[in-house]
């Protein structure tokens, strides 16, 4: 039964924005399978878009922001990507240069680490919970 409503057919004219009488699917297939496929086909070159996204963020050469990109997208997905807000307490003093120097190696040493976990699931750092006491999120 279809039915001419302000100038387009629809299946029923009973309910405005729903064309298909109730329990009946407007895609009875389904996802179409294509879409399966090319997950599936993409999934198997994971592997090498890591590495291309390492090797990115590693070519000293490279625009800063192609290697902000890649580091970015290997950190989200390695790791999740960041709470959108994170309160931060102020600081009383600017880091000394030995201090962020410290820092500067922490974070290099972070980001091999979770290099190395996004390519062999291997990581030299603890279980989350285990060694948090020194951050707070709140």
């Amino acid at each position: 039964m279809s039915t001419q409503i302000s100038g387009r057919s629809a299946m029923t004219s009973s309910v405005r924005g729903r064309p298909w009488a109730k329990g009946v699917s407007g895609n009875p297939g389904g996802r179409p399978k294509i879409v399966a496929d090319v997950r599936a086909l993409a999934r198997q070159l994971t592997a090498n878009a890591l590495n291309a996204l390492a090797e990115i963020m590693e070519d000293e050469e490279a625009p800063a922001a192609a290697r902000i990109a890649a580091a970015k997208e290997l950190l989200d997905r390695g790791w999740g990507k960041a709470p959108a807000a994170l309160l931060v307490a102020p600081i009383e003093r600017p880091p000394e240069p030995a201090e962020v120097d410290e820092l500067q190696l922490e974070m290099e040493a972070s980001i091999e680490d979770a290099k190395r976990y996004i390519l062999t699931g291997v990581s030299d750092l603890p279980p989350l919970g285990q060694d948090d006491a020194d951050f707070s999120f709140t």
